[in-house]
């Protein structure tokens, strides 16, 4: 491609983590300009709207992290293919990202609203913790007999869903980098230890260049 693509990025966001491991993944060079969350105005004056992750390339600008990682899969057809050419397998990657963006996403946002409200809620934080586990359940029997979602490569899935498990599984390096990390590592605390899905977050992250 002819220019490096701009990422406006919140770094502990799931959506942005989602964007950057995959242009780590793929091994795309990108310029990073960090986002405040107190003061979105650059957002808003690049994109028209205030959420992150957003991309710039090449005078387009795409947002919505998995329009963005869609954008990256089409123009970078020389890179590690996370989609799929057969129809069926497509539905069943879209059928993954829908859990991943609603019943996965689902006690890790309900903490990060938690976090951010400054109030303590044990009610909250036990069911979290219920519902994160009963989810992770579903990913490690899933990773029972493959080393990624959907088989035996990094794709779509992968991409959507680590960055939300991630935060039942935050490092000692990400939470000192972050607070929100630092806020689930004390209280978002899996009592099993999911071991296959430990494993597979640490392999996802490791294509991140921020801490975690």
């Amino acid at each position: 491609m002819s220019t490096r693509p701009i990422l406006y990025d919140l770094a502990p966001s799931p959506n942005n983590l989602k964007v950057r491991i995959t242009l780590g993944y793929k091994g795309i060079p990108y310029e990073k300009v960090p986002v405040d969350g107190n003061d979105r105005r650059p957002v808003i004056e690049v994109s028209g709207q205030p959420f992150t992750p957003v991309l710039v390339h090449d005078g387009r600008v795409v947002f919505d992290s998995g329009a963005i990682i869609r954008y990256l899969d089409a123009n970078w057809r020389d890179t590690p293919r996370i989609f799929s050419t057969d129809y069926q397998t497509m539905r069943e990657i879209e059928d993954w990202e829908w859990w991943a963006r609603g019943e996965l996403a689902e006690p890790v946002l309900s903490m990060v609203r938690l976090f951010f409200s400054g109030k303590e809620d044990e009610d909250a934080i036990h069911r979290a913790n219920t519902q994160f586990e009963e989810r992770c359940a579903r990913i490690e029997r899933r990773l029972a007999d493959r080393p990624f979602l959907m088989g035996d490569r990094i794709d779509a899935t992968d991409l959507t869903a680590a960055p939300f498990a991630f935060y039942g599984f935050v490092t000692e390096k990400a939470a000192k980098a972050w607070p929100v990390a630092a806020f689930f590592a004390k209280n978002l605390r899996p009592r099993e230890e999911f071991p296959l899905s430990r494993a597979w977050v640490s392999t996802l992250m490791a294509y991140d260049r921020m801490p975690g």
